[in-house]
């Protein structure tokens, strides 16, 4: 994803509770440290992961590890004046057909939350994308 914003506003989105909360989380127990679990809640009900720093470049890149075995890894470039902002996931569990939904559901999850990252950082203002995509997962059972 492409954002209009420094490298360092878009690093510090993913590590400070206070800016996690404006486009992806519900609540975050601490800022992103390396080694210290930090506890995340999600936007829909009982959705809930540990989220441990394993790697904190600023502005360049950040990694964590969730408390489920997943593995996050987000680069951050600079490109004229905007920011080249990328998310790989590894560290999927269980047969390939499972692997490959979860997969699928994570680049769908990430999307969102980088579009929405990108909305607030371009306009100060959330487009509420990730808070539509919790409501539809709650409505749907998911």
């Amino acid at each position: 994803m492409m954002i209009a914003a420094t490298p360092e506003r878009v690093f510090d989105a993913f590590v400070e509770p206070e800016s996690l909360v404006r486009f992806w989380l519900g609540s975050a127990s601490a800022p992103l440290r390396l080694g210290q679990p930090a506890h995340w809640t999600f936007l829909v009900p009982g959705a809930e992961a540990e989220a441990t720093a394993t790697t904190l470049d600023r502005p360049r890149r950040l990694a964590w590890n969730w408390s489920d075995g997943t593995k996050v890894e987000i680069t951050i470039e600079p490109e004229g004046e905007e920011t080249a902002v990328a998310v790989a996931c590894t560290g999927f569990d269980g047969p390939a057909e499972t692997q490959v939904a979860t997969a699928l559901a994570t680049t769908e999850g990430f999307a969102i939350v980088l579009s929405d990252l990108k909305t607030w950082l371009e306009s100060g203002r959330s487009a509420g994308l990730t808070a539509a995509k919790a409501r539809l997962i709650i409505a749907r059972g998911c």
